[in-house]
């Protein structure tokens, strides 16, 4: 979690976006939608700032924390999602 808060100004500009799942002052939740396509683009070589931009969200509001946090964040979940799909068809 970023220590730099969200001002309500920033909340309803990231809430108006339609990738957001929630938005606080203090965080940041995306659809499962703009995760798959963030993943699927990252995969590709793309930037996640670059990502992140290309789905209507202001990289400058963001920081370069948060950005490499959600890049973080959304590799390890589909990291970790696949390696549980893995183990699952080797257990059958």
């Amino acid at each position: 979690m970023s220590k730099v808060k969200f001002t309500e100004e920033q909340q309803q500009e990231l809430q108006n976006n339609k990738y957001t799942a929630r938005v606080t002052a203090n965080s940041l939740s995306f659809t499962k939608e703009f995760k798959e396509l963030f993943y699927n683009e990252y995969l590709t070589g793309v930037l996640p700032r670059e990502i992140l931009r290309r789905y209507g969200y202001p990289v400058e509001i963001l920081g370069k924390r948060r950005i490499w946090g959600i890049a973080h964040c959304i590799k390890k979940e589909y990291e970790s999602n696949r390696e549980k799909t893995k183990n699952e068809f080797t257990q059958e």
